[in-house]
């Protein structure tokens, strides 16, 4: 082999391993240790100095700056760094209790550690927005009372603010598009939160945390909610501006809201429809009848229910026939047809047809078609009619059970009680009531009651469940 050719790989050999020999250089310079990464930058692995206010030098020894790790000073109050600085390694501040204030000189961070910041005494903090990753617990028992977390972050940690006690408002800034579990990050004292216009998808448990908002909007660029993603959430008000959702089968388990604001007939709208203490508004305010076609009887009154609102005007098509009030309650005038028209000052309308039958006098309603069994086993009066008479009386008919081997008489403190839909609208005692039925036999009755102990004046008997309540003594001889 040549001398040329030696003196080239010898060259080679010494370059090699002065690389490798530069990738793993420890040192240290003026208050800082640190050490040479692979890239050709450096990493400060600790500071010694004194100082409470310190500004973190952009090169050291003629290298870049780039990470940060193991600042273990108990008196450090502010910190400056640099916008070559790209990642703030693992415990880096970690219980540096008396840090209040972090200073970025420009973007160009991307990389938050596990438990960073945990501990610290943060009044202030602004996540640069080139950070794409922040680890569990960075913020844990921070002191700040607001948060913006940049649309560049793509990753967050789980207990993001573990402990913070003072933490009332999270903003997820426009750019991100999926929610990932945990983003409240077990902050419960949160009272806002603001959701980006660009978000897609709300992952399992992403706001499932024990905090009260005071209201929360679901923004229109929403397409996924998965399972149990609110779980623990409690929103006075919560406003969904989506419409088309696909939804996890528990996506809303665990979700307390007591208004909802949402698109008529969305996924939002079909889940919490089914529980009274929710109050539903619709954004894009349809008019429409919740029944379209009523049946009643002359002389009754009848609220239409109207899904809509606005300045709504009541219109009928035969005041002859049927008229309706400012507030959409229709009065049965005669037999006929009428349309009662619900017409929004945004020019939507919504139509029902109302048919009135013969006066309710002449008519009877049928609430039970025979004694069950249960009542065939039971002494006393069962009832499957009830009408009005010409007079506004009311006429009970039914039959009277003695299943025992004496005739059976009422006596005494009978007293009578008529519901409609659980509300009472007739009662009526009597002192001394004779019947005797024959031993072990039914016998038709039939009873009345003065209109005087009705509660109403007209009462469509057709419409609405009744049910009749006796109580009293039965004596037999």
């Amino acid at each position: 082999m040549s001398m040329k050719k030696i003196f080239a790989q010898l060259f080679l050999i010494v370059v090699m391993v002065f690389m490798c020999t530069t990738t793993s250089i420890a040192a240290s310079s003026g208050d800082y240790s640190y050490k040479v990464l692979e890239d050709g930058t450096a990493q400060l692995t600790s500071y010694g100095g004194k100082a409470t206010n310190v500004t973190v030098p952009a090169t050291i020894d003629g290298y870049t700056v780039s990470s940060l790790n193991c600042f273990y000073v108990d008196d450090i109050v502010t910190v400056t760094i640099p916008s070559s600085v790209k990642r703030i390694e693992e415990k880096c501040f970690y219980h540096c209790e008396e840090l209040k204030q972090v200073i970025f000189l420009g973007d160009g961070l991307e990389f938050i550690g596990d438990r960073a910041f945990f501990s610290c005494s943060l009044e202030s903090f602004t996540i640069p927005s080139t950070v794409t990753t922040i680890e569990e617990c960075a913020f844990g028992y921070a002191k700040f009372e607001t948060i913006t977390i940049p649309g560049s972050v793509t990753k967050c940690g789980t207990g993001l603010f573990y402990g913070t006690s003072q933490l009332k408002e999270i903003i997820f800034a426009d750019g991100i598009i999926t929610l990932w579990e945990d983003a409240i990050g077990s902050a419960d004292t949160v009272t806002q939160i603001t959701l980006p216009k660009t978000l897609q998808v709300i992952k399992k448990d992403a706001l499932g945390e024990y905090a009260t908002l005071s209201e929360l909007v679901i923004p229109a660029s929403v397409t996924s909610i998965e399972d149990e993603a609110f779980d623990g959430l409690s929103v006075n008000t919560l406003v969904a501006n989506c419409k088309n959702v696909t939804l996890g089968s528990d996506a809303f388990s665990g979700l307390d809201i007591k208004n909802l604001r949402c698109y008529y007939n969305s996924v939002f709208h079909k889940w919490f429809k089914k529980y009274d203490s929710v109050k539903i508004t619709f954004i894009d305010n349809p008019m429409i009848m919740k029944k379209s076609k009523l049946t009643v009887g002359v002389g009754s009154t009848t609220q239409v229910q109207l899904i809509g609102s606005g300045n709504i005007t009541w219109v009928s098509s035969d005041k002859k026939v049927a008229t309706v009030d400012s507030k959409g309650v229709v009065t049965a005038k005669k037999k006929g047809k009428a349309t009662i028209t619900a017409t929004c000052d945004d020019g939507k309308q919504a139509t029902c047809k109302i048919t009135i039958k013969n006066n309710e006098r002449n008519k009877l309603e049928k609430y039970s078609k025979k004694p069950s069994a249960y009542q065939k086993n039971m002494a006393g009066f069962g009832f499957s009619k009830i009408k009005r008479d010409s007079k506004g009386n009311y006429i009970i008919s039914g039959h009277f059970l003695n299943n025992y081997s004496q005739s059976g008489t009422y006596l005494k403190n009978l007293t009578i009680t008529v519901y409609k839909d659980g509300k009472k609208i007739a009662k009526q005692k009597y002192s001394k009531f004779n019947i005797k039925a024959p031993a072990n036999s039914m016998k038709p009755v039939t009873i009345k009651i003065n209109k005087s102990k009705i509660t109403k004046k007209t009462t469509d008997l057709r419409n609405g469940k009744i049910t009749i309540k006796v109580s009293g003594g039965i004596l037999y001889r």
